[in-house]
């Protein structure tokens, strides 16, 4: 295993949410009680215990609808982690924004949370996917808040989600982020929850995913007014030429590393396992990470490394990519000992990006790490 170098939780305080996106992965859970105080405080206790003040702790304050739990419940986090002194602690907020009141960005400021919301480009396409409980777009309200974040010194990173219906519009979407000036990650849309149910209106094929992500990072790598960083390009690029690997969904046995918490405190690998008991591993009222580590559920999830794995075994980018998403392979067909199910498209990307910097020398000749070699890759085969 690695040596951890962070620990990664990404809390869901509630799984409830006041918007209805087609391609929800966390909506049909059952309604649960929302996270309390004394939760939380138990979630401090056994991050600072696990990690000590050497490791790095990042709370990601997830959903559902994260600001569902009002102003109060994130000003005592923020109090709590002051009560850590000599830990290092970070909060951030992902959240779809259209809650963000001036009181809650009060909290934020006086608190030092990260901010990131969901976008998925222009008010055009974010609104055909991204409406609210009522049917109403939420376009508007998420760039409203984004300017008041700005307006207070705030910097906020977007999310944008690839689908069939936005998946023919890249130029507009790198288009709309850049002038923005939003730092941008585009995910492909995992299979589970809604967007299972709804996957003939939200699926994208692999090979789909692997031409479109082709399309904006040469957009972006080429563009000479490029104001934004667009993941996972940036992430891919490190860990071609440098000898880390970054991103949980690239990272070996990132499941050391990265974990979720339900409203009721139960411990699970990520927040798309979050609320699945096939996957839960423990409970943080009952149990510190040491032991959540050692369970067999934890060892079951750690085995999935290349050597493990056939076709990544054999495959040439298996050190940059490291089989991919967990909760991506499961949308195979259950099976966590499966590539990630973008895998062919996943595999088109990164040869691109090595042809375009094999092409590119001059960017990154202070880095040492020897470009990977894939001669006679067929990456367009499907998987």
């Amino acid at each position: 295993m690695e040596d951890r170098s962070y620990l990664a939780i990404i809390v869901k305080p509630t799984y409830d949410c006041n918007m209805s996106c087609e391609y929800c992965s966390v909506e049909g859970h059952p309604t649960s009680p929302r996270m309390s105080r004394a939760t939380v405080d138990k979630l401090f206790e056994r991050v600072t215990d696990f990690c000590g003040t050497d490791i790095p702790i990042y709370l990601i304050w997830h959903g559902g609808e994260p600001l569902l739990m009002g102003p109060d419940f994130y000003r005592h986090i923020g109090e709590k982690t002051r009560e850590y002194r000599g830990f290092n602690i970070v909060n951030a907020l992902q959240t779809n924004a259209t809650l963000l009141s001036d009181e809650f960005i009060d909290v934020i400021v006086e608190h030092n949370f990260r901010v990131s919301t969901s976008i998925d480009g222009p008010a055009e396409i974010h609104n055909r996917s991204r409406r609210d409980r009522f049917g109403k777009p939420t376009f508007e309200r998420t760039m409203g808040a984004v300017a008041r974040l700005k307006a207070r010194g705030i910097p906020v990173g977007a999310i944008a989600v690839l689908t069939k219906s936005n998946k023919d519009y890249m130029p507009e979407i790198y288009g709309f982020f850049n002038e923005a000036q939003i730092h941008l990650r585009i995910n492909p849309v995992q299979l589970h929850g809604k967007a299972a149910s709804n996957r003939e209106d939200v699926a994208i094929t692999p090979k789909e995913y692997g031409r479109e992500m082709i399309k904006i990072f040469d957009m972006w790598y080429h563009d000479p007014d490029a104001r934004i960083m667009v993941d996972p390009f940036r992430v891919i690029i490190g860990n071609i030429i440098t000898d880390s690997t970054y991103s949980c969904d690239f990272r070996r046995q990132c499941h050391a590393e990265v974990m979720s918490v339900s409203p009721a405190g139960g411990v699970y690998p990520c927040g798309q396992f979050n609320g699945n008991e096939d996957y839960y591993l423990g409970d943080i009222r009952e149990q510190g990470f040491d032991e959540i580590l050692d369970s067999p559920g934890m060892a079951r999830l750690l085995q999935r490394v290349p050597e493990n794995i056939a076709a990544c075994r054999a495959c040439r980018y298996a050190e940059i990519c490291n089989c991919g998403c967990t909760a991506s392979a499961v949308c195979r067909n259950g099976d966590i000992m499966q590539p990630d199910f973008y895998c062919a498209g996943r595999r088109m990307l990164f040869q691109h990006i090595i042809d375009t910097i094999q092409d590119n020398l001059h960017k990154v000749m202070q880095f040492e790490k020897p470009l990977l070699q894939a001669p006679g890759v067929d990456v367009s085969a499907a998987v």
